[in-house]
């Protein structure tokens, strides 16, 4: 989970990386959490096959590519998330081994000059 703020485009990891993925533990350890994102801001939630994909060795799970993508992607939950899709395309010769799951969700308040996607 990746939060980029709307103001400084600063990119942060909230969570992933670690842990077990879900479904695998009958009785995993969830906890609530509360995010606030700001005008312009927007939360990215993935699948860990997409960070898989973007790496060039899918046994190594590391965030930095998806940081990248997130951080100069423009702005918009569509268009975010179209960046990650096309630059897996560019990566990735064969068809992704595991799901490829991608959610954004940008606050883009009216009249605020971000397009609604």
């Amino acid at each position: 989970m990746l939060r980029r703020r709307g103001a400084t485009h600063d990119v942060e990891i909230l969570s992933g990386g670690e842990g077990l993925p879900l479904g695998i533990d009958r009785r995993p350890l969830l906890v609530d959490r509360t995010l606030q994102l700001a005008p312009g801001g927007t939360l990215l939630l993935v699948a860990d096959g997409v960070v898989e994909s973007l790496c060039n060795n899918r046994a190594v799970f590391k965030m930095d590519k998806l940081v990248e993508i997130f951080g100069r992607a423009e702005p918009g939950a569509g268009p975010r998330v179209e960046a990650i899709f096309e630059e897996i395309g560019r990566l990735t010769a064969t068809p992704p081994g595991d799901d490829l799951s991608v959610l954004a969700i940008t606050w883009a308040p009216q009249g605020s000059g971000v397009a609604h996607s």
